[in-house]
């Protein structure tokens, strides 16, 4: 997922498309900042493509280094809704299922196979499909507590200058030799400044998020205690099912689809993930619903106290904070990557309501 690296070999691609005369960066990423351009969006360079007969079309980059996942193919629809033919995705591999949504959705991409889909205009397409990986996926060294610690991080960014033994508690009582090998991995990326006194860079949230995105869903995973299936489909009747239910076993809040309605107010759904702030010694069993490894209801253990309840915040976040907290859910960005991972497709298409929501870095 490291972003500092050249996309050279994405654009000597894209020069060899028959139907494009020339390439132009306009606009790159320099010295860890990010130049901006449509709504939320931030793009990773403007590129002018000129086709051979002569007209210049604009198209803004993205880029993801490692390998596309399901996760990160919900991020990119989130942030390219109503743009999709304004963008090119630069990615390490795209497999062939992401590929072909990409395709279906009129999405330009190019990874470092090779592989590619490109539309320009009415009247130019190309297409390869097929290519094997050239590179591993990265980021397999990161495990769950280092992940802990990023969201942490993302959620609450004025930790970054707390000590690491007060970053550590707020990632769930990882090690503070962990919250240090984090920051010097963020330091390496140009996303944090500083050693005594840690400051964010320009472009870091951004960055953080996309992080955080392609590794979420392993951490997830880890954390999951138990999945669930309701005998009713209704949010309304869960919700006031399992609330008694849940309160019994102490603090908890809501996460997934069943959040993003409730903080959204444009959206139901039955799909929702459940975080408990004490993972119980046994599984838990609850009136109205069975275990299912495919169920809708998913019951994890908190990752953190920044991500589950939030902390002190600065006074221009403190409203967004009582916002979310007076619906009893995670913080938004928890609330976020678990849409981006729920197996529900509209749950998926809803998140994107929830990125003004997430406080920028």
């Amino acid at each position: 997922m490291d972003k500092t690296g050249s996309i050279d070999t994405h654009i000597d691609y894209l020069q060899e498309v028959t139907f494009i005369q020339d390439v132009t960066v306009v606009t790159t990423v320099v010295a860890g900042q990010h130049m901006r351009a449509i709504d939320l969006f931030q793009a990773d360079a403007e590129l002018k493509v000129t086709t051979i007969d002569g007209l210049a079309h604009t198209l803004y980059v993205e880029q993801k280094a490692a390998h596309l996942t399901r996760a990160t193919l919900n991020h990119v629809l989130a942030h390219f809704a109503g743009h999709e033919r304004s963008f090119v995705l630069f990615a390490g591999y795209v497999p062939a299922p992401i590929a072909a949504e990409l395709i279906a959705r009129e999405i330009n991409f190019i990874d470092r196979s090779g592989n590619c889909y490109l539309r320009l205009g009415a009247g130019y397409v190309a297409q390869i499909q097929g290519r094997p990986s050239t590179r591993p996926e990265g980021e397999k060294a990161l495990r769950g507590p280092s992940v802990r610690v990023l969201l942490a991080l993302a959620a609450a960014p004025m930790l970054l200058a707390a000590p690491t033994r007060d970053i550590a508690a707020q990632a769930g009582g990882v090690s503070p030799q962990t919250v240090a090998d984090v920051i010097d991995l963020l330091r390496r990326r140009n996303m944090v400044t500083g050693q005594r006194e840690r400051t964010w860079l320009v472009g870091a949230a951004k960055l953080l998020l996309d992080l955080l995105v392609h590794l979420w869903p392993a951490c997830a995973t880890s954390l999951t205690v138990q999945r669930y299936r309701t005998r009713s489909q209704r949010a309304d009747e869960i919700e006031a099912l399992l609330t008694p239910q849940l309160n019994a076993l102490g603090e908890w809040r809501w996460s997934g689809g069943i959040a993003v309605g409730k903080l959204t107010n444009a959206f139901t759904s039955n799909e929702g993930w459940i975080y408990i702030e004490q993972r119980p010694a046994l599984l838990p069993r609850f009136e109205g619903m069975l275990p299912d490894p495919q169920g809708n209801i998913r019951l994890l253990s908190s990752p953190g106290n920044a991500a589950f309840a939030g902390v002190a915040a600065s006074d221009a976040a403190a409203p967004r904070t009582l916002a979310y907290a007076t619906q009893h859910t995670v913080h938004p960005l928890l609330v976020y990557l678990d849409a981006l991972v729920s197996n529900d497709a509209r749950t998926n298409e809803a998140a994107r309501d929830v990125l003004p929501m997430i406080e920028a870095g």
